[in-house]
């Protein structure tokens, strides 16, 4: 509500239209919206005693106004919507030169110079305003600026147009750069996948390529074809097909980098010891991932993150929170089946700590798997885990 309310308001006082506003239908669009939204709040609170200060206080006042989750500085959305939106990004100032001057669109009509600027400041207020309000505080999510993106990618089409429009001087320089900034990003990319990625993950790094070297070769296919001023329109078929590839090629690498932030291969070197009654638990994180991998609930040890309003009242009587070092030593000695996902830099502690000694099952990244039994045959993942263990700490 906040968001949408302040670009229009801003937006509204420069266009002079603040008058209009008595206009608009807000109580009938207040009380449809509090009919919609308002009974799931009721029910929630009323299942979850708390919920609301949690929801409205700590998730959007607290959190906006402190560092404790996801702390970045005000640069952090910069390479987020230029990685996100490229190669649109490009097209982004020529759309917004043609929406601020007496443009003629593909029609071949002409539009009122005074609407085309009002229009252009609407989407920069909307791109603005959102990107500014969330680089503010230090906690931030990349998903966060999702909203900001659709006023860019209207300037982008805009800018798109204009490769139909432009004389072939004008249009010769835009894609000439377009080439070059994009070769350029391509040969970065090429070094980095090979000189950083490769080493850890192959499969990712050749996707890398893949990629960069086919968005190189459309943006050069798009400067080659739309430079010859009959062939202009199919200058879209060209970066249509680019991106296409793109997309095909994205996927593949999502699932290739899967390893990198899921946790998968993890998830599926415990799975052998995963009895019915088993507990696992996350020692001073959580990952999401697991549930899913797994297809069992995950026990929290000494960390709450998000859920901290409700975790410090409920960790003495939910068995999927363990609050603190003492009750983890307990549940660890009695419970039949206990695997503990830990962070190598706890892990001396933990060894010296866990009676019985843990059993390394698994790792991945920086995270360890630790089972409270004796694995039978130690697989070669586990056994390559256990060359990487760092050093237990001196009593």
């Amino acid at each position: 509500v906040f968001l949408p309310a302040a670009i229009a308001l801003i937006w509204l006082s420069l266009e002079h239209r603040v008058r209009e506003i008595p206009r608009m239908p807000l109580l009938g669009g207040a009380i449809v919206y509090l009919a919609i939204a308002v009974p799931w709040f009721i029910m929630v609170e009323s299942r979850h005693p708390g919920f609301l200060q949690f929801f409205f206080i700590h998730e959007h006042l607290s959190r906006y106004l402190s560092s404790r989750e996801h702390g970045w500085g005000p640069w952090f959305f910069i390479p987020i919507v230029a990685a996100g939106t490229w190669p649109w990004l490009y097209f982004v100032p020529s759309g917004w030169s043609a929406m601020r001057r007496a443009s003629v669109d593909g029609s071949g009509s002409q539009l009122a110079a005074s609407e085309r600027r009002s229009e252009a400041r609407f989407l920069a207020l909307w791109f603005v305003v959102i990107f500014v309000f969330f680089s503010i505080p230090r906690s931030k999510l990349g998903t966060y600026i999702l909203p900001a993106l659709p006023p860019l990618a209207i300037f982008a089409g805009y800018g798109l147009a204009q490769i139909a429009v432009r004389d072939s001087a004008r249009r010769r320089v835009l894609l000439h750069r377009f080439t070059v900034i994009n070769t350029a990003l391509a040969a970065s990319a090429i070094f980095i996948a090979y000189r950083f990625v490769a080493p850890v993950q192959p499969a990712l790094a050749r996707d890398g390529v893949e990629l960069a070297v086919g968005l190189a070769v459309g943006a050069v296919t798009m400067d080659l074809v739309a430079n010859r001023t009959r062939f202009a329109a199919y200058a879209f078929l060209a970066i249509a097909v680019t991106m296409f590839n793109a997309a095909r090629l994205g996927e593949r690498a999502r699932g290739d980098a899967a390893a990198l932030y899921t946790y998968r291969n993890l998830a599926h070197a415990i799975q052998p010891y995963l009895a019915p009654d088993c507990i696992i638990g996350s020692y001073r994180h959580y990952i999401q991932s697991l549930p899913f991998y797994t297809q069992r609930r995950e026990t929290r040890v000494i960390y709450w993150g998000e859920l901290s309003e409700f975790a410090l009242a409920s960790a003495a009587k939910s068995p999927y929170l363990i609050g603190s070092d003492t009750r983890l030593r307990e549940v660890w000695s009695s419970a039949a089946c206990m695997i503990l996902i830990a962070n190598d830099r706890d892990l001396p502690a933990l060894r010296n700590s866990l009676k019985p000694a843990p059993t390394v099952v698994g790792c991945e990244g920086k995270k360890f798997a630790l089972f409270n039994g004796a694995a039978s045959a130690p697989a070669s993942a586990a056994t390559d885990c256990l060359s990487r263990l760092p050093p237990p700490v001196e009593k």
